[in-house]
């Protein structure tokens, strides 16, 4: 309530009577003594003096009094109170009374009741003394221009464990109380530190609370203007830096510590390991229409998944070609990626990233190609392993639905459809329009102690030194003058597979990520048995390495796991009829393959579990590929062929990836003498620039021979 208006004098009476609940009166006069008349809220008092005595405060305007509030209590000045409400005479007497003024300001002052009306100067003052009330334009600018001034940012909280004052702490998220820090613990860059500005006592609040930032006073033997860091002693500070650096502050004075912890991390330098908006796998014709979102029922598209191979090891979403909607599309659209069950006929059903479209986004996209940005990247793929792009709805309708573009003439990877009572089963010849968009660039590391990255932070295609290398064969047996070998490798040419046919044996070589040095790390004695010992070869094909052989009448294939050997399987593969060596290669998806018995002509096969099937032929230059000295190798985008041929390393091209069509890349002398060992030219990919190429050759001591090796050679491709 505001405060009424006052006048020492004014006295008048009612021109007519009221009753208690009567809401207005009128005076029989309005003047005020000395001149003038009231106006606004006025407080009265009716009859004073007698037993029904009334104060009543309302609006005055002339001699008319309305909004009353009757019977104001003595105690506020502002309730109204029904015991004092009475009804009153025409003539009764009418005197203005600051009674409940008198209440209203005690309320105010006292901070029981707002001030009416906010206190300002009638122009912005100069201010200069202390005890001056400060303007809000004052405060704001202080705020804003001038130095604002703290000693201690101080937070409460229990302590996890027993300490004393002055110790260096943590906050531990799970349990929310404090602990004591130290250096050799590896924290989160959110972790909260302070220092205990008491002692603490597990499970109780700590004494004085934790200093978060400003001024400690609890240290002491400081170098002032030395930085301190957390200790690895437990609970204290430093001044030598641990090889985990974290900032505490600098000290002031021997015993006065300025608190900065969000300092910590001091050295940054930005890496660009990853190419931002980069699109990787590619399938770019949309001249057909996929239905997802359909019925969850028999031969019903309910969900969508595109196969593909990875390439890079982040990705952060995909791009999808949208078409017309069937009916009237009610529901969301979810894209996920997801890992391969492991026999590349269909993802594991969990989400390693995801994005959903709401309804409003997906009506609002044209027909034409959309993005779907996962929430989060998704940043460890294996390079070289089957994964999906998974397309779901919220809704199941046969008349209401989304449709995806595709292509039925050719592709790359292989698009699955999913309901609940037949499961994921493959779309023939459909292949999806997608392209997958690698993850985002210019991340953030820090620096050692010294100043420089750790090398762990080193990207591997920049930190590999490529040069030169010998790898020894004979590490478990000795080999003879008539080896034969089959060599294939992975499409990043991380992991190398060597197969010695006379012995049997299979190496896998993994190329370290910082030397660059091709290691043994293991080998299998498989039951396969290749005939004659007639070349053959590997390719790599998600988790998967397939060694496709001659088993003296026809083709032949075994599996294994890429990553140790193991999990041999006999595949089932078309009949193709080979009676010595042939010409292996792969594009990560499927797999290519030229008999000796028939050398004009190469075959595609599809793989699907423990099935290989035929799907298309073409025609190639003869004795080209299915030489016992040929070795292949993809890189993600070509395929390759080396050889040797009148003592020439040569390396091909294969400009389309049925081997129809070749380039020439280069052509070298031989350089060394591979001396009766079958298939002389070992080829592994390096990167988009580079790839291994060599020879196979034996040692001697004397006439004996003592090694059969590989010799690789960086050479541009």
């Amino acid at each position: 309530m505001s405060l009424p208006e006052i006048a020492a004098v004014w006295e008048t009476s009612l021109a007519s009577p009221i009753t208690s609940a009567s809401t207005s009166l009128t005076l029989t006069a309005n003047a005020v003594r000395g001149g003038g008349a009231l106006s606004g809220l006025v407080c009265i008092t009716v009859d004073e003096g007698s037993a029904q005595a009334e104060i009543v405060c309302g609006t005055v305007d002339g001699t008319e009094m309305t909004s009353l509030i009757r019977g104001v209590s003595y105690a506020d000045g502002k309730t109204s109170v029904n015991a004092n409400k009475f009804s009153h005479r025409r003539g009764a007497n009418i005197k203005i009374t600051d009674a409940p003024i008198i209440q209203l300001l005690k309320g105010m002052i006292n901070g029981d009741d707002a001030l009416p009306n906010s206190l300002r100067y009638a122009t912005e003052p100069t201010l200069s003394n202390r005890e001056e009330l400060a303007t809000k334009g004052y405060v704001d600018d202080s705020g804003s221009a001038g130095a604002i001034s703290y000693a201690k940012v101080i937070a409460t909280g229990n302590a996890g464990e027993t300490f004393t004052i002055g110790r260096v702490l943590y906050f531990n998220t799970t349990d929310q109380e404090w602990y004591r820090a130290d250096a050799d613990t590896a924290y989160g860059d959110d972790t909260q530190f302070g220092i205990a500005q008491g002692a603490g006592t597990d499970g109780v609040a700590i004494t004085g609370g934790v200093l978060v930032r400003g001024t400690d006073t609890n240290q002491s033997g400081m170098t002032p203007g030395a930085s301190q860091y957390i200790s690895t002693t437990v609970g204290d500070i430093t001044q030598t830096a641990p090889t985990n650096d974290i900032f505490v502050g600098v000290a002031k004075s021997a015993t006065e510590l300025f608190v900065n912890f969000e300092n910590r991390i001091t050295d940054f330098v930005s890496t660009n390991e990853i190419t931002q908006s980069a699109v990787l796998q590619t399938q770019l014709v949309s001249t057909n229409t996929i239905a997802v979102g359909e019925a969850d029922a028999t031969t019903k598209n309910n969900d969508l998944a595109q196969r593909f191979v990875a390439t890079k090891t982040k990705m952060r979403g995909a791009l999808l070609f949208k078409k017309a909607d069937t009916g009237t599309f009610t529901g969301t659209v979810t894209v996920s990626l997801q890992a391969d069950a492991g026999a590349g006929i269909a993802p594991t059903g969990t989400n390693l990233a995801t994005v959903t479209l709401t309804n409003a986004k997906w009506l609002g996209l044209s027909a034409a190609e959309f993005e779907a940005i996962f929430t989060t990247e998704y940043g460890a793929l294996v390079i070289g392993a089957f994964y999906w792009i998974v397309v779901t709805t919220s809704t199941a309708d046969n008349s209401n639905h989304p449709n995806l573009g595709a292509d039925t003439s050719g592709g790359d990877g292989t698009v699955y459809y999913r309901n609940a009572t037949n499961g994921w089963v493959q779309l023939a010849s459909s292949f999806l329009y997608y392209k997958t968009l690698e993850g985002n660039v210019n991340q953030v590391v820090k620096t050692g102690a010294t100043g420089k990255i750790d090398e762990d932070l080193i990207p591997a295609s920049t930190a590999i030194p490529f040069f030169q290398q010998d790898l020894a064969l004979n590490q478990v047996e000795s080999l003879v003058s008539s080896t034969e070998l089959l060599l294939g490798s992975s499409t990043d040419g991380s992991q190398l597979f060597v197969h010695i046919q006379n012995s049997g044996l299979i190496y896998r070589y993994q190329r370290d990520a910082k030397s660059g040095q091709y290691k043994l790390t293991h080998n299998a004695n498989p039951t396969i048995t290749p005939s004659n010992g007639d070349g053959g070869g590997f390719v790599v094909i998600g988790i998967h390495l397939y060694i496709f052989f001659s088993n003296g009448a026809n083709i032949a294939c075994s599996r294994f796991l890429a990553a140790d050997l193991t999990g041999e399987t006999t595949m089932t593969v078309p009949t193709v009829a080979c009676f010595s060596s042939l010409g292996v290669w792969s594009n990560g998806v499927d797999v290519y393959l030229v008999s000796q018995s028939s050398e004009t002509t190469s075959r595609r096969w599809s793989v699907s579990g423990t099935v290989f099937t035929a799907v298309s032929t073409a025609t190639v230059v003869a004795s080209r590929f299915a030489t016992n000295e040929n070795c292949y190798f993809y890189d993600g985008t070509f395929a390759y062929l080396s050889r040797t041929i009148s003592g020439n390393l040569d390396l091909y091209r294969l400009d389309n990836i049925d081997g129809s069509t070749t380039t020439l890349i280069s052509s070298n002398k031989q350089g060394l003498y591979s001396n009766g060992t079958q298939v002389g030219a070992p080829a592994v990919n390096i990167n988009a620039d580079l790839c291994y190429q060599g020879v196979i050759y034996n040692t001697y001591t004397t006439t004996v021979q003592n090694s059969t090796r590989i010799s690789l050679r960086p050479i541009s491709k």
